[in-house]
């Protein structure tokens, strides 16, 4: 059982046994103790970053969880699977980049929901470029600006993100919102959330998806 450290916001660094070095469909891979890199899953990209083992600098491009571990992949670099520690280093702007993804969806889902009562989050994609939130029982389409003027009050207000724990579940609370289900990373406030932009929407047979982006890179 790998130890999930990447749930602690403020680690970007972390010293881990490695227990195996493998290979799968999708290339070379390694599993350690622990790790602080947070693999894809839940609408969100996994991080990136490089973990050195002796005198070997090996970058990690991709992480998944399968068959109940945590793989890292890497570029087909041939590891001997020997007792070593290994020093685990995120990509610090990638990491914040998804994290400010994945706060803005969540935002934009209560926002809606709240404007919108009939209206169900059921999806969040929140990689770059193509981040999206997607609703049910849409009747026709929102008015994007009301939206974006209820988020840059929540923005203004700097309402507290929580990650909360619950036996082997867990949550983020946004505020005074109703915790919602998620195992991503998140900012610690929604006033870094500055530049949430709503780009478009889409509606086909009652199902709306809203597209967005955030600007900045706090």
């Amino acid at each position: 059982m790998t130890i999930l450290h990447y749930q602690q916001e403020d680690a970007h660094e972390l010293k881990a046994q490695l227990l195996k070095s493998a290979r799968d469909e999708r290339g070379s891979y390694l599993v350690f103790d622990a790790t602080i890199f947070h693999p894809q899953g839940g609408g969100q990209p996994s991080d990136t970053g490089i973990v050195t083992l002796g005198d070997k600098v090996i970058q990690i491009h991709h992480v998944r969880r399968q068959e109940n571990e945590v793989r890292h992949y890497n570029a087909d670099i041939n590891v001997p699977l020997v007792p070593q520690q290994a020093l685990m280093q995120l990509c610090v702007p990638t990491r914040k980049r998804h994290s400010l993804l994945h706060s803005a969806g969540h935002l934009l889902a209560h926002v809606t929901e709240d404007l919108y009562p009939y209206l169900k989050a059921t999806k969040g994609h929140h990689f770059p470029g193509e981040s999206y939130v997607q609703f049910e029982k849409a009747k026709g389409n929102l008015d994007l600006d009301m939206i974006a003027d209820q988020i840059r009050r929540m923005v203004n207000e700097d309402l507290p993100v929580q990650n909360i724990k619950q036996g082997d579940r867990r949550y983020v609370k946004m505020g005074s919102y109703d915790q919602a289900p998620c195992a991503g990373t998140h900012v610690w406030s929604l006033g870094v959330l500055t530049g949430v932009k709503l780009l478009r929407q889409k509606n086909k047979k009652g199902l709306l998806k809203i597209s967005y982006d955030v600007e900045n890179e706090s």
